[in-house]
C-alpha cells in the first residue's frame, strides 16, 4: 500500500468518526427536542443526523478512490 493510499484509509476513518459524533449528537438532541415538544428544533437534529449519516457513507466511499499517479 502506497503512502497516499494509507493517507486516505486514515482521512477516511477520520471523517467517519466525525460522521458518527453527529449521528450521536442528532440522536441525544431529537430525543431531548421531543420532550420538550419544540418543533423547529427536531427538524433541526433530524438533519444533523442525516448529514452525520451522508459523512459516515463518504467516509466508507473514500478509500475506493484510485489516486495511483502511475
Amino acid at each position: 500500500m502506497n503512502f497516499l493510499q494509507q493517507g486516505m484509509n486514515i482521512l477516511s476513518m477520520a471523517i467517519i468518526a466525525y460522521g458518527t459524533y453527529l449521528v450521536i449528537f442528532g440522536v441525544f438532541n431529537i430525543a431531548n427536542d421531543l420532550k420538550d415538544s419544540n418543533g423547529i428544533r427536531i427538524k433541526e437534529s433530524i438533519l444533523t443526523t442525516l448529514g452525520g449519516v451522508v459523512i459516515i457513507a463518504v467516509g466508507a466511499w473514500l478509500p475506493q478512490v484510485n489516486i495511483n499517479f502511475g
